[in-house]
């Protein structure tokens, strides 16, 4: 009789196995998506601060109002967009739409601090401090969300 050894044995196709799947699900580390807003931002001509959270925030257009609490009801004219240009939502009415600033993605709680009422401004906000790894509508998993925000009240 004539055995023949595997060329592999189990746990050499199991590490393989790992290993190859590994590097097809990897996502991006948060200092690579700090390095893609940075890119995006100075491609884009914008003047931004980083904050220490890698939030990006840029002030277009200075407003004279009351800056927003963390717990402000706020009016604002939006819109959304991926780093690709996509645009996955947008809000833009006399009015505002109004929120409770405690009702929003991180990245918006911590951003439009830094905004005046009648502020408008740019959110660069990195994935943990957005949808993460969940798919939102037509925002992928693991998605750089950009904001063009007019912050129209403070209440």
């Amino acid at each position: 009789m004539n055995h023949r050894q595997p060329l592999l044995s189990s746990k050499t196709l199991l590490l393989l196995f790992v290993i190859i799947i590994s590097a097809c699900s990897k996502t991006k580390s948060h200092d690579e998506h700090v390095d893609e807003i940075r890119e995006y931002i100075q491609k884009n001509g914008y003047d931004a601060v980083k904050l220490e959270s890698g939030l990006f925030y840029s002030i277009i257009e200075e407003g004279t109002g009351l800056k927003p609490k963390s717990d402000s009801k706020i009016r604002v004219n939006y819109k959304g967009y991926l780093l690709d240009g996509t645009v996955f939502d947008t809000h833009d009415t006399p009015n505002g739409l109004e929120l409770n600033l405690q009702g929003v993605i991180l990245g918006w709680q911590e951003g439009l601090l830094h905004f005046r009422e009648g502020s408008t401004g740019m959110l660069f906000i990195p994935p943990d401090l957005g949808y993460g790894k969940n798919r939102v509508g037509q925002i992928p998993p693991h998605s750089v969300l950009i904001f063009e925000i007019t912050l129209t009240r403070v209440f």
